[in-house]
């Protein structure tokens, strides 16, 4: 019987794919080749659509604009707007 402790452990590494202290090497080295696979959900250039209820009264057009860059953890810079934005904020496509 696993302890409680390691059971939730063992759920939230599952859960998020992150590993914890302790962890054998071997198994950070597979996170980390994951990550840099480039798997990420936007890339420069590529246009992206606010959500409607993050600007209210404004049309899919007026809530569109291009990614200028893509920062580390998973944030971006847009083009025409301020600030860092996460995919959370955007349309799914």
């Amino acid at each position: 019987m696993l302890s409680q402790g390691k059971t939730v452990r063992n759920f939230l590494q599952r859960a998020t794919g992150v590993l914890m202290p302790g962890d054998p090497p071997h198994e950070r080295r597979k996170v980390s080749r994951r990550a840099a696979k480039g798997n990420v959900w936007a890339r420069p250039g590529m246009r992206v659509t606010f959500r409607a209820e993050l600007m209210p009264g404004r049309v899919g057009a007026e809530r569109s604009f291009r990614v200028a860059s893509v920062l580390p953890r998973g944030r971006v810079h847009l083009d025409g707007i301020a600030g860092e934005h996460t995919e959370t904020e955007f349309e799914a496509k």
